[in-house]
């Protein structure tokens, strides 16, 4: 990876970082190619979720906002699923669809939106009140809520909305005031289009043909947010993971965000109506058994992934810059050299999810 894109690997042990390293090229440019650096940032993809998610549970525990509270009347919006409520966004049991899937549907566009987009000539840019009014014209949902555990991008736009709703401030504002600044996360920022030019921003790739990497950052989904849009690195990463240990654990005075009660319904798996089990917390998979909690993510050229055994004080950070680059067997690996045995393995329905999915290999934030 000396002259091509990598990663950018982290590992926490009983909160101190024990490796922090960047590893190929951020940017593939003939008259300065930039190394990976810890500090280099990435797009964090999927790992946006559990950053959307920590903003509901912080407008909850402030009694913004109720877990049961139907999103109609959040939103004010007429939509046909009356009966969706936050828990049901949260925990990916809403039925909503995927609003990628009907944007291509209605034609608004094309099959793969990283492809072939020219930048200085966009055509539709979908945002978040676009999704909105989409989902709300559908009648027909994939399941009726709290039924099924679906993976949905769809759900987490929405949280976004919410956030927005009930605190008043816009999506990118709430995170920026209510976690990136108290956790001095300096280089955490969400993309709205707000920002300046990010001089530390690995751009992304994906092998295109005949040795050629191909930049494909653009998409005219990059205006959605809550389940993708968060920009971090290394460094960030590290502040934020300190954060979501209880108070009795974390280490040298480090700041968390909500009480120990919330953190630990963050970590619980949602139920559904049957009363089995999602898997799925807030913004996080957990591992069955008390051991912790993962996720991963994909956009673009970009491939994130976290894992947090939590038991053992254990975690590992991979964010790449390359599509090809499979950022969970990574992580296995790293976690086999300081566990050898017993290995601790992610259950198979978890560590390789289908397609449509976390970790899917989908070119959607996943």
């Amino acid at each position: 990876m000396k002259t091509g894109p990598g990663l950018a690997v982290m590992v926490i042990r009983d909160h101190r970082v024990v490796h922090k390293h960047g590893y190929g090229l951020a940017r593939l440019d003939a008259r300065k190619q930039v190394p990976i650096r810890p500090e280099s940032t990435f797009r964090l993809a999927s790992l946006t979720k559990q950053f959307t998610a920590m903003a509901i549970a912080i407008l909850v525990e402030a009694g913004k906002l109720k877990l049961d509270e139907r999103l109609t009347d959040i939103i004010h919006d007429d939509h046909p699923a009356r009966e969706i409520r936050v828990r049901h966004l949260l925990h990916h049991t809403s039925g909503l669809r995927e609003y990628d899937t009907l944007l291509r549907e209605y034609g608004a566009i094309g099959g793969d939106e990283f492809v072939q987009w020219d930048a200085h000539k966009p055509g539709f840019e979908p945002t978040n009140m676009d999704v909105q009014a989409l989902l709300k014209r559908q009648t027909l949902r994939n399941y009726p809520p709290g039924r099924v555990f679906e993976y949905s991008n769809s759900a987490y736009a929405y949280l976004g909305c919410v956030i927005e709703r009930k605190s008043g401030m816009c999506y990118a504002d709430f995170l920026k005031k209510r976690i990136f600044t108290p956790l001095e996360m300096k280089d955490t920022y969400v993309g709205d289009g707000r920002n300046p030019p990010d001089p530390q921003l690995a751009y992304s790739y994906n092998f295109g043909g005949v040795g050629t990497k191909t930049d494909i950052d653009y998409s005219p989904l990059n205006h959605i947010y809550g389940e993708d849009g968060v920009f971090s690195n290394l460094d960030d990463l590290s502040k934020w993971d300190e954060a979501l240990y209880p108070s009795g654990r974390r280490a040298g005075g480090a700041k968390g965000l909500v009480s120990d009660e919330t953190l630990a319904m963050i970590f619980r798996p949602g139920r559904l109506d049957d009363d089995g089990s999602t898997g799925y917390g807030f913004g996080w998979f957990i591992i069955p058994g008390g051991v912790g909690a993962w996720h991963d993510g994909a956009w673009a050229g970009y491939r994130t992934c976290i894992r947090r055994y939590i038991a053992d004080s254990f975690t590992i950070v991979v964010l790449s810059n390359y599509a090809e680059v499979d950022v969970n067997a990574v992580a296995d690996q790293i976690y086999e050299i300081y566990f050898p045995e017993p290995r601790r393995v992610l259950p198979e329905r978890l560590a390789r999810p289908k397609a449509g999915t976390a970790g899917g290999g989908r070119s959607r934030p996943n």
